[in-house]
């Protein structure tokens, strides 16, 4: 069964999200005042307390946070409010109050010069440029640990402020010329090293170049000493070779023939010895008797003498006769068919 009673605080946190919302500009120039506003603060303030008592009691429990709905009005309500809040960094102005109303302050006194200036249709910048520079420094201390959390406030305010400053009233001519001044000095001490790098190369160039020149003049002048040099030694030889020639003229040249003959005469020599000639006696050669063959005057019979005292014994008499009677009668037929 529903609780008995009724839950007034969504009812009431319904109402101050809509007041909160009501004091929020529409309009975001020439200024957006969101956490500065005291009426804005104050129906958050309120709205947010309200919400925390409708959580923790039981009837606004079971009637809207029990059951889980993703479009719940007083949860989607409460969303959009925190959001906006957060996005805002309106918590900032809230907890450094004294800061930002002395920043405010500041700030008012330097919109009231410019006002006044313009009004007059004179420059700004010299009258108020004292005030400009208070409310720089405070912006700058205000922002130093807190640059992502800063109030929007306070930063709308400098963005505003710098812009009609620099843009519309031309006052950072100085700032200009010393940027200037920054970028043409940073230029000029960059190239150094660039200029630095083109001159030692051209000279590195430059050396090889003469390098090289020296090079082909000694290699021409050694060019030219070399023939002269060569012309006196050859000379000088030519003296001596002809002495030479002239000392071994009186010699005659060694022909082929000769050459040949000799070797001829070499190997005759050694040929004299062959496998009728040679007999061993233990391993160790002996020469022994040639045949001796001695043609007659008429050319028909040739005698053969064969020494064989120191070759064969005198059981084989009978054998070596028989073998000479036969070396005969072909020396004779081998005589006369050479006749």
């Amino acid at each position: 069964s529903p609780p008995q009673g009724n839950c007034n605080q969504i009812e009431h946190f319904a109402g101050l999200f809509e007041r909160f919302f009501k004091q929020v500009p529409l309009y975001v120039y020439p200024a957006f005042t969101i956490c500065s506003n005291e009426s804005i603060t104050h129906f958050y303030v309120e709205a947010m307390s309200v919400w925390a008592n409708a959580t923790a009691d039981h009837i606004c429990q079971v009637m809207n946070f029990e059951r889980r709905n993703k479009t719940n009005p007083a949860v989607m309500m409460h969303d959009q409010l925190v959001a906006f809040w957060t996005t805002a960094n309106c918590q900032d102005c809230v907890d450094r109050r004294n800061e930002t109303t002395e920043f405010f302050t500041t700030f008012d006194g330097l919109d009231r010069c410019i006002k006044q200036e313009a009004e007059q249709a004179l420059s700004p910048c010299g009258p108020c440029a004292e005030s400009y520079q208070q409310v720089q420094t405070m912006y700058e201390a205000l922002a130093k640990g807190h640059k992502d959390k800063l109030c929007f406030d306070i930063e709308d305010r400098m963005n505003q402020t710098r812009h009609r400053w620099s843009a519309e009233f031309n006052c950072c001519k100085n700032k200009q010329h010393s940027k200037r001044t920054f970028i043409g000095a940073a230029t000029a001490f960059c190239s150094v090293p660039l200029v630095f790098y083109a001159v030692m190369f051209f000279v590195t160039r430059r050396k090889e170049a003469i390098e090289e020149l020296v090079a082909g003049a000694r290699r021409d002048a050694s060019g030219s000493e070399e023939p002269q040099a060569g012309s006196s030694r050859q000379g000088m030889n030519g003296t001596i070779v002809g002495g030479i020639e002239g000392e071994d003229s009186d010699d005659k040249p060694i022909g082929r023939k000769e050459i040949d003959e000799e070797e001829e005469e070499e190997d005759f020599g050694e040929r004299k010895l062959n496998n009728l000639d040679v007999i061993r006696e233990n391993d160790e050669p002996k020469e022994g008797q040639l045949l001796d063959i001695v043609s007659n005057t008429s050319g028909s019979t040739v005698d053969v003498n064969l020494d064989h005292s120191g070759m064969k014994g005198g059981d084989e008499e009978d054998d070596d006769v028989s073998i000479l009677g036969a070396m005969k009668a072909n020396v004779v037929v081998e005589r006369n068919l050479l006749d």
